[in-house]
């Protein structure tokens, strides 16, 4: 309205009055042209519940375009982690009944060797001749041998042979 040059200056009285009402309802002047953010403030100011859900929709759109993929890659992360936890759970769970088929072993052989033992025991008792004191260790070898899972034949022979010796009983002292 005050510019000297003429063109930038209103046509009319009508033309100022146009802008200052535009002006005051917050619609767009030719006086000076409006810049693209302002022109969007004063959209937002006159439409403020379609601003705010065209806000809403925008901020809920960025969320999902930037959690989406942090969520996928993430996912990704915990599934390789979980494979590689079940390959090791795997390994482990292979080695552990490897070692528990070795313990087995071991425990069978450390029987039959006392079963072993408790036989040549028994069979040195009856070679001196003390049937009695065979027997024990005759029994002992027939125990060991059934927890072995393989029982050996000759234990019941042997035992049978004890009942067919008498004891040897010595008189008691007398004082």
């Amino acid at each position: 309205c005050l510019e000297k040059d003429a063109t930038r200056r209103y046509a009319s009285a009508a033309a100022l009055a146009d802008d200052l009402q535009a002006f005051s309802t917050g619609a767009p002047i030719s006086a000076r042209p409006v810049g693209a953010a302002e022109r969007g403030w004063r959209w937002c100011k006159r439409r403020p519940l379609v601003a705010g859900l065209a806000a809403g929709i925008a901020v809920l759109l960025v969320s999902i375009a930037v959690a989406g993929p942090l969520a996928a890659w993430r996912q990704a992360s915990l599934r390789r982690v979980a494979e590689q936890n079940q390959i090791q759970a795997e390994r482990l769970a292979a080695a552990e009944e490897q070692q528990r088929g070795r313990a087995e072993s071991l425990l069978d052989d450390n029987r039959r060797q006392l079963v072993r033992m408790s036989v040549l025991q028994g069979d040195q008792r009856l070679a001196d001749d003390d049937p009695a004191a065979a027997l024990p260790w005759y029994t002992d070898a027939l125990r060991l041998s059934r927890q072995t899972g393989r029982p050996t034949q000759p234990h019941p022979p042997r035992l049978a042979s004890l009942r067919r010796r008498p004891p040897h009983l010595t008189p008691p002292r007398r004082p």
